[in-house]
């Protein structure tokens, strides 16, 4: 809590309280107390969610930002959150690849490549993708081998030879 002093009122030898929180912000109280609350004597203020507050001894009524980032994961902000990073009030996270921010921005989550655009979102060769967190993995056809030394999720075979149909040309793969 806050603390000012009540002012004694000069026409009349006993003190009366003066609410201060009528008066103006930055004269009569503090200019960060976010909602001033009179009380006999003084004042105190409620901080914001975000915030709380900090006295010192040339100030009272002071709101501060709560960095909650130098706190503890999983009580202080998300678990899944990959880095945290303070704002005024708040906080959010930068995400990992293969992580997205989530709606609330205060953690991460896996993207799902496989309900993307194959060849945009997962390679073009990938046969069946299979989500994985991060990433994701392939499954390749029969005669078909996942080959990841250039590309991940890349399936390969070998054809040994080629046949023509009326419907076009046919590989045929070991």
């Amino acid at each position: 809590m806050c603390w000012a002093y009540t002012r004694v009122n000069s026409a009349t030898p006993s003190s009366t309280d003066v609410n201060e929180c009528n008066g103006e912000r930055g004269v009569d109280y503090n200019q960060d107390c976010h909602h001033c609350i009179n009380e006999d004597p003084g004042y105190s203020c409620n901080c914001d969610e975000g915030y709380k507050e900090e006295n010192t001894t040339e100030a009272t009524g002071n709101c501060v930002d709560i960095d909650e980032c130098i706190g503890v994961r999983g009580f202080d902000y998300e678990d899944d959150c990959h880095k945290c990073i303070n704002q005024i009030g708040n906080y959010t996270c930068s995400c990992k690849k293969g992580y997205e921010l989530s709606s609330n921005g205060k953690s991460c989550i896996d993207v799902n490549e496989c309900d993307g655009v194959r060849g945009v979102d997962y390679n073009q060769d990938c046969h069946h993708c299979f989500n994985a967190e991060p990433g994701y993995t392939c499954k390749c056809d029969a005669g078909y081998d996942e080959d990841n030394s250039k590309t991940k999720g890349n399936c390969v075979g070998q054809c040994s030879k080629s046949q023509f149909t009326e419907d076009g040309l046919i590989l045929i793969c070991r």
